[in-house]
């Protein structure tokens, strides 16, 4: 719980991190020490391999391997999503664009019912096409709805194939790449340090899908 409190001074040590600093203390940034050791304790018992927690713009606590860039997995969406803003804003991208406009389809060929959906249906998982797709953990699959089993726009599923179609959407639209895009419009203007072209890969699983998915790596606090 963070305390309600002016801090007027703070006592900073210099961080194992390229121009960072941290607090010497939880206190002086208004942290309950003890809450803290218990939130550690709970990230070790998780298994959590890295935790850096920043307050104010200095190091708050860190543990683990916090100079080690993890593959991310479920923020790779949320990356996306971010990069889509001022590509809509601009118009370049049209979230009521369908599939059969943007001529999108894929190894076995989707209905003309799926291709009915439209590029937002994609971004809130809800397009009902239960493709195949790259990346797409045995769980996954075997809980994967059946093909036309919803209609587009009416169920929502965790869904790689429109995670994964959307970076094809995104290409195709813009004409640009994903990873270079992300690193002028979204990883240079706030600041991610650790972000570097080659931290970003396509994964095609030819077997699968015409879309490859898009893979992220990165610090994570």
């Amino acid at each position: 719980m963070i305390a309600n409190v002016l801090l007027t001074c703070l006592s900073l040590v210099s961080a194992p991190y390229d121009g960072w600093q941290a607090y010497a203390r939880p206190e002086e940034a208004g942290f309950d020490p003890a809450r803290i050791e218990r939130a550690r304790e709970q990230a070790e018992a998780a298994d959590s391999a890295a935790v850096l927690a920043v307050w104010n713009g200095h190091v708050l606590a860190a543990w683990g391997d916090v100079e080690r860039r993890f593959r991310c997995h479920s923020v790779r969406k949320s990356f996306l999503s971010a990069l889509f803003g001022p590509y809509v804003e601009s118009g370049a991208i049209d979230l009521e664009a369908t599939l059969k406009e943007l001529e999108i389809d894929d190894l076995q060929g989707l209905t003309a019912a799926e291709q009915e959906a439209r590029v937002v249906d994609l971004l809130g998982a809800r397009s009902g096409i239960y493709h195949p797709a790259a990346k797409e953990p045995a769980d996954m699959r075997a809980q994967r709805p059946a093909r036309g089993s919803h209609p587009v726009g009416s169920h929502w599923w965790y869904n790689n194939w429109d995670f994964n179609t959307l970076s094809t959407v995104f290409r195709r639209c813009t004409g640009e790449d994903l990873f270079e895009a992300f690193q002028r419009r979204i990883a240079e203007p706030i600041g991610m340090e650790d972000f570097r072209l080659e931290v970003g890969f396509y994964q095609l699983e030819r077997s699968r899908s015409r879309h490859p998915a898009y893979a992220f790596r990165q610090r994570e606090g």
